[in-house]
């Protein structure tokens, strides 16, 4: 066993320690202590607050709870009396003990999908739910191809504060690329990836492409996802059919007036449009006697546009549009250190594949600033005189795809405020409609009129026609 003994040497050390702790010199109020003391004060007022508080949340009782709510029952409707009687459980838990009722949920949500802004204020007063709680809830919502049942009844509880023009919506369908790719889902035990129509219509056919349907609204600033459905390849014109009629019938029966359908300019899309009797004389079908009027989303008919101005050129009237004339304005203009157009770049004037899909790249270039930089390149001579049809030819797609994206009452551009009885519209369109008819289409290469090849200039008349009867 071993034993220790202490030195007869330190026992001199400990006493000068001590003498040393004691010293008046050292106890004296140094700048360090001083503040140390003033934060210890601060924190004995601040604990003796919490204290207080937490006295009287003690002295709060069950019996006392109930005396409130009798009250309150007789002063309040029955629905506010629930959700301030929820409030004062979740003032007396934790913030991660706190638990929502299904009503408690079904408010927030409703209230989240009515207004963000109005949500992040009411959260600033009250318990709710936070938004990732509110994602994760979602998300537990039927992910099953079709129509989303669910997410019939998520807008169902918008419609009911929707005004009688608040309720009139566009359809909106949309064809989306996907990788090949199959998966076990454990939650639903089946594998992901075949084509898939919902309601059991399933084939052993690996899917390489969706269908998106969505609403959304004309006069408020509303949309929501409907579902969608897995094909292969390409969804054919009569299945599409079938998933408007099928949309169509289920907003009505929830309260929403589906006045249009909005589609691109795809192959099947055009196939359905001939079978529905679509022209740009009768820009519409009927659904039960309805009228509902088809149009083609803009951003695609502007990026087409311009992809065949690349490779043709535009006839109308006298001028001739060509790709030639934006290229050399490109050229001299960025050699300039203060340039007419400082928007456009390399991939303006050369994109590639993705770049072709930016609907900004299409826009920078058809633009009015484009268009007045080559009449100013024309007059300096550093443009030949037919650059004028150029000029023309973007200047009035610019004005065209203005209208069809007008959503601002003052904006400084008129074509791009918001349409009514008054605005310039009225007596555009028809105009905008009569130039698109008169636009020829020549290859270069070969001279060959290429006019009706190009889906976008059919597509551009039904547009405008929908749009001017809608």
């Amino acid at each position: 066993m071993l034993t220790f003994h202490l030195h007869n040497d330190i026992s001199p050390t400990l006493e000068c320690m001590k003498s040393t702790q004691t010293s008046p010199i050292l106890s004296q109020g140094t700048p360090r202590k001083r503040r140390q003391k003033k934060i210890i004060a601060c924190q004995k007022k601040q604990l003796s607050r919490l204290r207080a508080k937490l006295n009287k949340k003690k002295m709060f009782k069950k019996e006392d709870k109930k005396k409130i709510v009798e009250t309150l029952n007789t002063l309040l409707p029955e629905r506010i009396v629930n959700f301030i009687e929820m409030q004062i459980d979740l003032h007396s838990t934790k913030g991660k003990g706190r638990r929502y009722s299904k009503e408690m949920r079904a408010f927030a949500l409703s209230l989240y999908h009515v207004s963000g802004k109005a949500y992040r204020l009411v959260s600033k007063l009250f318990y709710l739910p936070s938004k990732s709680s509110l994602r994760r809830w979602v998300s537990g919502m039927s992910k099953s191809p079709g129509l989303n049942d669910e997410a019939m009844k998520v807008i169902e509880t918008k419609v009911r504060s929707m005004t009688e023009h608040g309720r009139l919506c566009s359809l909106c369908l949309d064809e989306m690329s996907l990788k090949n790719n199959l998966f076990y889902d454990s939650y639903s035990d089946e594998v992901v990836g075949f084509e898939n129509y919902g309601k059991g219509e399933k084939t052993a056919t690996v899917a390489t492409s969706a269908i998106v349907v969505m609403a959304r609204g004309i006069t408020e600033n509303w949309k929501q996802p409907l579902g969608y459905f897995l094909v292969h390849e390409s969804c054919n014109s009569a299945k599409v059919k079938e998933i408007i009629d099928e949309a169509i019938e289920k907003l009505h029966t929830i309260g929403l007036m589906v006045m249009c359908t909005v589609t691109d300019l795809g192959s099947n899309f055009q196939q359905l449009t001939r079978e529905l009797g679509v022209t740009p004389s009768q820009p519409w079908f009927t659904h039960k006697g309805r009228k509902i009027f088809y149009l083609f989303d803009p951003p695609h008919l502007i990026k087409a546009i311009r992809n065949h101005l690349m490779k043709y050129n535009f006839q109308f009237g006298k001028f001739v549009a060509s790709w030639k004339d934006i290229r050399i304005l490109y050229e001299k203009d960025s050699a300039l250190s203060i340039r007419c157009c400082p928007k456009l770049t390399d991939k303006h004037l050369n994109p590639n594949g993705f770049q072709k899909m930016k609907v900004k790249l299409a826009t920078h270039v058809i633009s009015h600033t484009v268009a007045a930089a080559i009449l100013t390149y024309v007059s300096l001579n550093a443009l030949p005189p037919s650059a004028t049809g150029t000029a023309e030819f973007l200047l009035k797609f610019d004005e065209i795809f203005d209208s069809l994206n007008s959503s601002n009452l003052n904006s400084p551009k008129p074509h791009r405020r918001a349409m009514s009885g008054s605005s310039v519209h009225k007596e555009f369109i028809p105009q905008a409609i009569n130039f698109v008819q008169s636009l020829k289409v020549m290859n270069v290469a070969t001279g060959e009129d290429v006019t009706n090849k190009l889906r976008c200039i059919k597509g551009f008349q039904i547009t405008l026609q929908a749009l001017l009867l809608l």
